[in-house]
């Protein structure tokens, strides 16, 4: 698979986003690149639309006509280029091709090569090991079945990048039960044309049973059900194994009618890194930012998320209903959850979970900051320390049992004007009375306070440097932990 090479440029700033916003002088979020260079070929192979449909060897000169059949003839570490033209899948990579290997993957270049989707089966389908493909393009119809699927036992060190997927009702790209070790980097996903997405259209689909996926430099634009969707559609079990070792980052996501990020379930994933700019605002859920509603030991870190109604949502409870899930050992750290122009976003929104810390965070402009919701055995073991709360006009923070919380200290809070109302127990009170009570003896309200040039490294108005409280998962350097999100 290609290299990860954290030190190589910057993608552009995301359409839409405006304004870059940097950390000590450095991007943020720092993106992690995936490197789209290849791994030399033991031969080059050829498949043609202009080709005679027989006599072909696969040459430059007498190209194969018959793509599927020509990746039925590839060995480890062969180069397949699918010259110029319209395809039509399926395109099965299944028991009939040929595994690669670690370091001889079998690759697939499409040199201007389109695909139209039927609607009824995948247009790619790679169930074998150690295949990588570059550059696919596919227009989908109105059916449910996604571009690109990997699925299936065999299905691992897979690789798919810089694609470009448009349309479809369902998922662009799904990675099912039983693969491993996928990537998918550097591609994009759209709607189609200048029509409306169907509603089920979604961005990418990590379905339970699969481990190790890695979704890396991606822009998903439009997918009214959302841009990356891990475990089964709802918070449900007996769907199978959930998924295991995902990590999410350096992608760019505008525009869901749905949560960006949503997990129903999944073990050991990481959120890192991605920007979220929500375009839309009809209640509910959309718009979300990233929406944690199942899973354990999910990390969601260096994430800039503007105008979302709300940038993090963990748990999730069914309205007049007894149904609810509880994730558990969650950490929310410096991340930047930005107001622009949207009526009343919210920051971190907690409805159920066990071990959830929220630390290190810049809260700006937002009218709400974190709000918690219910208390033991729903809602436990809450931390929210160390976190930069600049221009919170509605409530500063709600929380429903104090109980909950097994550290709510350490926070600085900056409003827009002299105070901010909080909500205890149902009964809305004044922060800085609740201060000035003995309450929260090591947070602050100090007003006037605000990021210069939009740098998170340059707070004004207060000394943020050794004045946190430490919290598990979080590094720091000095005496303690810095305020916010940039540690000096």
């Amino acid at each position: 698979t290609a290299a990860y090479d954290p030190g190589a440029s910057q993608p552009p700033a995301p359409p839409g986003i405006g304004q870059a916003v940097f950390l000590d002088g450095r991007p943020f979020p720092e993106r992690p690149v995936f490197s789209s260079a290849l791994a030399p070929a033991a031969r080059t192979l050829h498949v043609s639309r202009q080709a005679p449909p027989a006599g072909g060897d696969g040459s430059r000169e007498r190209p194969w006509n018959d793509l599927q059949a020509a990746v039925r003839s590839l060995s480890p570490g062969d180069r397949l280029l699918v010259g110029p033209g319209e395809y039509r899948g399926p395109l099965r990579i299944d028991a009939s091709c040929r595994n690669g290997m670690p370091q001889a993957p079998i690759q697939v270049v499409f040199e201007k090569a389109t695909f139209a989707g039927s609607g009824s089966e995948p247009v790619v389908t790679a169930g074998r090991a150690f295949w990588r493909f570059e550059g696919f393009s596919a227009g989908l119809e109105e059916g449910p079945e996604p571009a690109f699927a990997v699925e299936g036992p065999d299905a691992r060190g897979i690789v798919f990048d810089r694609a470009r997927i448009s349309g479809g009702a369902g998922p662009g790209a799904r990675i099912g039960a039983g693969a491993s070790d996928v990537v998918l980097a550097n591609s994009s996903f759209s709607r189609s044309g200048r029509g409306v997405s169907p509603v089920g259209a979604i961005g990418i689909s990590i379905e339970p049973g699969s481990t190790g996926v890695r979704v890396v430099g991606n822009r998903v634009f439009d997918r009214p059900s959302g841009a990356v969707r891990i475990g089964p559609p709802i918070a449900v079990s007996g769907t199978g194994p959930p998924p295991r070792d995902i990590v999410v980052e350096g992608n760019t996501f505008v525009g869901s009618r749905s949560p960006a990020v949503l997990v129903t379930a999944g073990e050991g994933l990481r959120i890192s890194g991605n920007t979220i700019l929500s375009t839309e605002w009809a209640g509910g859920l959309e718009g979300r930012g990233i929406v944690i509603e199942g899973g354990t030991g999910v990390r969601i870190e260096g994430n800039h998320v503007v105008d979302a109604p709300v940038s993090v949502q963990v748990g999730w409870v069914e309205p007049d209903g007894p149904g609810q899930s509880q994730p558990a050992d969650v950490l929310v750290a410096r991340n930047y959850f930005e107001r622009r122009g949207a009526p009343d976003p919210s920051g971190v929104d907690v409805e159920a979970g066990d071990n959830v810390r929220i630390a290190n965070n810049v809260f700006d402009g937002v009218f709400d900051g974190v709000l918690l919701f219910g208390g033991p055995p729903r809602t436990r073991h809450v931390v929210i320390a160390n976190n930069l709360l600049l221009g919170v006009s509605r409530l500063a923070f709600r929380v429903d049992d104090l109980s909950c919380a097994s550290l709510f200290d350490g926070n600085l809070f900056s409003p827009r004007t002299s105070s901010v109302p909080i909500e205890i127990g149902g009964e809305i009170r004044d922060l800085r009375r609740y201060l000035f009570d003995g309450h929260m003896r090591r947070s602050r309200l100090v007003p006037g306070v605000r990021i210069l040039h939009k740098d998170l490294g340059r707070v004004d108005g207060v000394e943020i440097r050794d004045s946190g409280i430490p919290v598990e998962g979080v590094r720091f350097e000095g005496r303690a932990p810095d305020l916010g999100l940039s540690e000096h």
